[in-house]
């Protein structure tokens, strides 16, 4: 699928969380372990493995996901799920997606407002027709209704917590809401332009990606660090047989696929590059392509999740050479769980996530990428896999999201 800038600005702005009360036990079931437990509804709270929490009450979230054709049923099959466009911003809406679908499996009942047909596991409400890079010429008009529509249903008063991920967007109604709203940043206060509305908003909670992320703004009330999770048992574990290396990102200068090219070209090692090339930076990438002619290096387009992470699991090394303080790396983590060990710049959060000599090499330029490349055979594909399950899956994600829901919830 083409990059579309109205499918970006649609994917930023359509995720919101409410926390509400839920009357009924519930069965858990732990994916790590395979064991099942039975979670009773005590008063005022809910146990959780042998731990009184106060009670989270039901979560009503709002993302998008692309949408099944009208004559399919809504499924809870998610390798249908997981078909969404690797554009721009696919982390944040694949994360709200996998997201939802963990607070459900925890037994949280969650209502999803989001385009009609979208695809989830809790209920849905739709909020507007079609999906959002299918807007007409104002697809601001169909974001603000979208939004409108979920904080009509806030001010109802029967949520304990909105969590939004609408970047500043909601911030505007969060003195209004009866509850407190819990924001999580997704990056955007590298814009210093958001800064004045922030600070307006300072005092609400705020959740950072990374511990890096806090440094664009660090005069906000920042209540934790979650780092985006991804479904790490359904990620197939690659040997590195195709003996090639990956660069997976957007095709723009902050991302340095130029350099990841410069890499391959000393190296002599076959390059992959996977990701959407957007239209302000068309003329950059080609270039870049040009400088590489000589070599073995692919251009594959934006790719969806299951081709990606073959891509991943095949490829000697995932090259990650940042110029900017970027404040995650979803496909960082997407590499460690395939098995494959990363090479990246020591930049932004990339130190928070790779472990230097252990699931790759955190290097400062193209030269020291080049000279640990010869190393990177030693280091061992099913470590890289154990940290991803460990540190960046969803279940992990979702439960630390639930601890600030009860914490929040219980301060009201």
């Amino acid at each position: 699928m083409r990059a579309d800038s109205r499918w970006e600005r649609g994917l930023e702005d359509a995720a919101l969380w409410f926390v509400g009360r839920s009357d009924t036990g519930v069965d858990l079931y732990d994916r790590q372990t395979g064991r099942a437990s039975t979670v009773s509804k005590l008063p005022g709270s809910i146990r959780i493995a042998g731990r009184n929490r106060h009670s989270l009450l039901s979560a009503l979230f709002m993302c998008t996901k692309g949408p099944k054709s009208d004559d399919s049923p809504r499924s809870n099959d998610r390798s249908d799920q997981s078909r969404l466009p690797t554009l721009g911003i696919r982390a944040v809406g694949e994360g709200y997606h996998d997201l939802t679908e963990q607070l459900v499996q925890m037994g949280i009942d969650v209502t999803l407002f989001a385009p009609a047909g979208s695809i989830t596991s809790a209920d849905l409400v739709e909020t507007v027709s079609g999906r959002l890079d299918t807007f007409g010429r104002e697809p601001r008009l169909e974001e603000e209704s979208h939004l409108a529509m979920a904080m009509e249903a806030a001010t109802d008063g029967d949520f304990d917590v909105v969590h939004s991920h609408l970047h500043v967007h909601a911030l505007a109604y969060s003195r209004l809401l009866p509850t407190r709203m819990l924001t999580t940043l997704h990056g955007v206060a590298w814009n210093s332009a958001t800064h004045d509305l922030l600070r307006r908003y300072a005092d609400m909670p705020f959740v950072s990606l990374s511990d890096s992320e806090r440094r664009f703004l660090p005069d906000l009330n920042y209540v934790a660090t979650i780092p985006n999770g991804i479904r790490t048992d359904e990620v197939p574990v690659g040997g590195g047989d195709g003996g090639y290396l990956v660069f997976a990102g957007r095709m723009a200068p902050e991302k340095g696929p130029d350099l990841a090219i410069e890499v391959a070209a000393k190296t002599g090692i076959p390059l992959r590059l996977a990701g959407v090339i957007e239209n302000q930076h068309r003329d950059y990438f080609e270039t870049s392509m040009r400088g590489a002619s000589s070599g073995d290096v692919e251009y594959l387009g934006p790719l969806d999740r299951g081709d990606l992470w073959r891509l991943l699991g095949g490829a000697l090394a995932l090259v990650i050479p940042l110029r900017w303080h970027e404040p995650f790396g979803l496909v960082v983590v997407e590499s460690m769980a395939a098995g494959t060990p990363v090479i990246a710049w020591r930049m932004g959060a990339i130190p928070e996530i790779v472990d230097d000599s252990v699931t790759g090499y955190l290097v400062d330029d193209v030269a020291g990428a080049v000279d640990v490349i010869e190393r990177v055979h030693l280091l061992s594909r099913s470590r890289c896999r154990s940290i991803a399950e460990e540190r960046f899956s969803d279940q992990r994600m979702a439960n630390s999201c639930s601890n600030i829901y009860m914490s929040l919830a219980a301060a009201r």
